[in-house]
Order: structure tokens, then sequence, then C-alpha cells
């Protein structure tokens, strides 16, 4: 049973398309507190609310509602624009009973709001003169579901994107009712995950398309009673030639803190780049907690990156 599941995941991995595409790169930088700071090398393993951004499988193991809040600040020196902001939103619904009695067969829904948004931007006319200003949006309004049947799970979603441009127009994807993303999470051992996200490419208005991904992952659960774990995985995205992430995470500490850390290798045709994350959460209350994150590129001056994302959130499950 298990190699036919692993040929099925070789399978599917085989059919992700690679053309070039711009557009939903943001949704790294407006994403769960998990995925930020371990540089998102959660798709093995993520469960819960935080899925639904990272690999939609891990919903179904929620068992009431799940709410993510959270917001990323970018630094100036990335695209010289002062007020670039990631907001992030999630709300997932899982049933505490099977699907069918006398079964272990669970289900789950989510929803989640991913966006950048970029005040006063300049406006300059094809003979360079000035025209004003406006504010840009891209955002990705997501609708998740997800079944469980231990030791697997399913998950798949459906995404519109969104480009709006003020008095300038907006572009929207052009078919939502057509699911983009598929995911799977498969407990090898007590022990061992693996995880596929497969997202195919969405034509946005009549000119940009969604970037295509594959993600595949493994993680290893170091110890089982506070579930710290690292992760190990390859990312396929269709306009680079692949990334390498590490992530790890360790839970319980005192308590109340978990502390995770990530690292990412990516290469283009022309170039690698080299990105470093860290994150803290702390349990304010009982099913709620606090996190921070900040995830920058080292290729360059460390003080002074080109990239620096900074990321508050309030998690709550009831």
């Amino acid at each position: 049973m298990k190699k036919i599941i692993l040929y099925i995941i070789s399978i599917l991995q085989l059919l992700h398309a690679d053309n070039f595409e711009t557009v939903g790169s943001f949704v790294d930088n407006s994403n769960s507190y998990e995925s930020i700071s371990m540089s998102g090398a959660t798709t093995a393993w993520i469960k819960g609310v935080s899925s639904i951004s990272s690999n939609p499988a891990g919903l179904a193991y929620l068992k009431g509602i799940g709410v993510n809040i959270g917001l990323g600040l970018e630094s100036a020196n990335v695209s010289n624009y002062n007020d670039t902001q990631f907001p992030y939103l999630a709300i997932a619904y899982g049933r505490k009973e099977p699907l069918i009695k006398g079964t272990a067969l669970y289900a789950a829904i989510g929803l989640s709001y991913q966006s950048r948004s970029v005040a006063n931007i300049d406006e300059w006319s094809i003979n360079q003169n000035y025209e004003g200003q406006f504010n840009f949006t891209e955002s990705a309004t997501s609708v998740a579901i997800a079944i469980q049947l231990e030791p697997i799970s399913f998950g798949l979603k459906w995404i519109n994107y969104n480009q709006n441009f003020g008095d300038y127009g907006s572009h929207s994807s052009i078919d939502f009712f057509k699911p983009v993303e598929f995911g799977l999470q498969y407990n090898l051992t007590k022990k061992l995950k693996y995880g596929i996200n497969i997202s195919k490419v969405s034509e946005i208005g009549k000119y940009d398309y969604s970037i295509g991904k594959t993600k595949w992952r493994s993680a290893y659960i170091l110890d089982k009673e506070n579930n710290n774990l690292v992760s190990i995985d390859y990312e396929k995205t269709s306009n680079d030639n692949g990334a390498i992430n590490i992530g790890f995470i360790k839970n319980n500490i005192l308590n109340k803190i978990s502390l995770s850390a990530g690292f990412k290798h990516m290469t283009t045709t022309e170039n690698s780049f080299n990105q470093i994350s860290f994150g803290a959460s702390y349990k304010v209350i009982s099913n709620m907690n606090f996190n921070i994150a900040l995830k920058q590129g080292i290729n360059n001056d460390i003080v002074n990156p080109f990239s620096r994302i900074l990321y508050c959130s309030l998690s709550y499950n009831f």
C-alpha cells in the first residue's frame, strides 16, 4: 500500500506545468507563522488552520474552530516602498466526530485571505511625465477542503487571485470553480512524515498567470511527546530552478514557548539566493498563541539585506 501511494505521488509531480509565471509570490510572505519562521518547510507536517496556506491536507486534523490573524511588514530596501504590508487571515472548521459513525474518517473546511498592499506608488506616462499616485493591492482568497483517514489525508483548494491598481483598473482569476491546488500528507511511520503540495498555473486577467509549484517534503519527529521536529524539502516553482528548505521547531519550552528556525537555498537561471528565518510563539492563555517571526535574505549585507519581513500573528482554537 505504501509503495502504491508513493508511485501515485511521483506521477503527480511529473504532471506539474513548467511555464514562466509571475503573480502570486507574495503568499510566501502573507502566510502562517509556522511557514514564515521555518522558511516554508511545513508541507509534510503542518496541521489545523495554519495548513490552509501551506498544504490543505493538514486541515483535516483540525477538531473544532481555528483562527489565524497576522501581518507582515517589509523593510524599505526590498522594493523602495516604506509601507509594504502582508495581511493574513485564516479561519477553519473541522468536525470533532467522524463523517461516518464507527470509522476514523474526518473532514474540515477553511477560508483564507493573503495579500500584499503598497501605498502611494508614483505613476508615470510613457513620455516620463508624472501623473500622480495610486495604491496597489494583490490578494489570494482561498477555500479549502480536506479529508483524513489515518495514515493519510488529502486536501483541495480553490484560489481567486486579484490585482487592484486603484483608478487604473483590476484583474481577477478567470475561472474560480476549478481547484488549483492539491495536497497530501502521509505518516510513513510514527516519526517520519511525508507531504506533497501541487499548485497549478492559474490565469489572472488576460495577461498574467499565477506561479505553479510542486513541493515535496519530509519531516522527522525528534520528540514524540512535545512534537519537536526537523523538516527538509525540495520545492520547484515555474519561475526558478528549485529550492531546498530546512526547518526546525522546538515546542513546550517552560510549557509556554516554542522556537523555530529555517533556511532556504533557491537557484534561478542567473543566480542563487539564500534566506534564513527565526520565530517564537508564546502561549498567552489556553488555546491562544502570540507569534513573531523574522525572515530575510543573507546573500548581501546581513544588517541591510535586500529582503526582510517582520511578521506578527495571533492564533486561537475554539
